[in-house]
C-alpha cells in the first residue's frame, strides 16, 4: 500500500491528532 504524499497540511492534521487537539488550531 503507497504512503500518502505528506503535505504541509496533512502533517500538522496528523502532528494535532497526535495532540488529541483540532488541526484548525496549528497554524
Amino acid at each position: 500500500m503507497p504512503l500518502p504524499t505528506l503535505t504541509p497540511e496533512l502533517i500538522r492534521a496528523d502532528v494535532a491528532d497526535a495532540l488529541g487537539e483540532d488541526p484548525a488550531g496549528i497554524p
